[in-house]
């Protein structure tokens, strides 16, 4: 009975995902605002790619402690969020491939960015805001009224993104993470 649960759940995540895709195709035709990418939902197959991504982007984004972990093992941790729904998350990818993701941890309702991050050919271009226009809405879709995250101090490069999408800080946590969040 559960396993039959977990599937209506995974279909009606499916469902509102396609309604937050068009509703954000919409957003940007209005805005006369494109990129070449493709938005779909992961699957488990996905998760050798996510955790690649993670990986060669990390190498760029000033972290206090290094994302210091073999790729086959990173595989599997994204394999598990995938399977068990830890996260959803949602790819771009274009003819190139794998372009960047933003997963959403939890329940979607409650609109936490657990990861977001663009392959090192796309910084620059727009990939992340459109993950994160995508998110917004499957958020809103979901019931939720916020989208929040947690950004290392020292990246000042993802601090000014966010605040370019209308996150404000509200809190420090731990040692190292400021806490942004965006009222949808």
């Amino acid at each position: 009975m559960g396993l039959n649960l977990f599937k209506v759940d995974k279909q009606k995540i499916a469902e509102l995902f396609s309604l937050a895709l068009f509703n954000y195709q919409r957003k940007l035709e209005m805005q006369d605002q494109s990129l070449e990418l493709n938005l779909r939902l992961a699957q488990v197959e996905d998760a050798y790619e996510l955790a690649k991504l993670e990986l060669e982007s990390a190498r760029f984004e000033p972290r206090q402690t290094p994302l210091d972990i073999p790729l086959p093992d990173f595989a599997k941790t994204w394999k598990s969020r995938i399977r068990t729904s830890e996260f959803t998350v949602i790819l771009a990818e274009n003819a190139q491939g794998l372009m960047g993701f933003v997963a959403l941890k939890g329940k979607i309702k409650e609109g936490f960015i657990g990861a977001l991050y663009i392959a090192p050919l796309f910084f620059r271009q727009g990939v992340g805001r459109h993950l994160v226009l995508i998110s917004e809405e499957f958020v809103i879709l979901s019931g939720g009224k916020k989208l929040s995250l947690d950004v290392e101090m020292l990246n000042v490069g993802a601090i000014a993104f966010y605040k370019s999408l209308s996150f404000a800080p509200k809190a420090v946590k731990s040692t190292h993470l400021m806490v942004f969040i965006k009222e949808l």
